[in-house]
């Protein structure tokens, strides 16, 4: 049960990696399927083995919690991620792009880093949580020294952006329920706020003179004309 535990925990971390690698639906989509698919599999196997031992009630180590704490974080912040990977409770929210929200995640992230470290210096590491504590703060560490580079003021390229990650959505967003549906129509309703702050965060970028090639853009641009339709039921939404 120790050893289908630790792998179950261990494969529960690497899952959350999906999440900085798609930095907000900011990825090739093909890409993001296949790292999703890889880390499912590793979750499911770690899954398996923990299954399939005896069933002993094992109460979370302060680095299961910590884990789990950055998966919902990293959760709630991607929206758009979480109903990818099936997890449906933010099915009614789409990212918030606000600096003022970047701000506040990157103290959450902080706070993350000073619990592993102080986890680290109260000798809370037992066996299986070694490797992934020391993952874990390099994950933040990467993803904190990373802010410098101001990516959320570049936000649309030939490869990612709202251009592509929305119309996305409809592919595997749930219409199972009249709730799904519901979520649905509320996502759409966000989506003029949603281009709103990538806007604001564009033109701080061109203030700053932080802006994408041009050739970026121009191969941009088609992708986002292709949803300028004048009839509504030729809309992909």
């Amino acid at each position: 049960a120790q050893a289908g535990a630790e792998t179950y925990s261990a494969s529960a971390f690497v899952l959350s990696k999906c999440m900085h690698w798609s930095k907000g639906m900011k990825c090739n989509s093909a890409v993001s399927g296949l790292a999703t698919v890889v880390v499912l599999i590793l979750a499911l196997s770690g899954w398996s083995l923990f299954t399939g031992c005896a069933q002993v009630e094992k109460k979370k180590s302060p680095w299961d919690q910590l884990f789990d704490d950055y998966w919902n974080f990293q959760m709630e912040r991607n929206p758009l991620g979480a109903t990818y990977l099936g997890d449906h409770r933010f099915d009614d929210r789409l990212p918030d792009l606000s600096l003022e929200s970047r701000e506040r995640q990157r103290q959450t992230l902080q706070t993350f880093l000073q619990r592993a470290i102080d986890l680290g210096k109260q000798g809370l590491i037992g066996r299986g949580d070694s490797l992934n504590a020391d993952l874990f703060a390099r994950e933040i560490k990467i993803e904190l020294d990373d802010w410098k580079w101001h990516d959320e003021l570049m936000p649309i390229t030939q490869q990612s952006g709202s251009q592509i990650d929305f119309p996305e959505l409809v592919t595997y967003h749930p219409f199972k329920t009249a709730r799904d549906v519901e979520n649905y129509i509320v996502r759409l309703k966000q989506f003029g706020e949603y281009i709103r702050q990538h806007i604001i965060n564009m033109n701080m970028g061109i203030e700053l003179g932080l802006v994408p090639a041009r050739v970026t853009i121009e191969k941009a641009l088609p992708q986002v004309q292709a949803h300028i339709v004048a009839d509504p039921m030729k809309s992909i939404f």
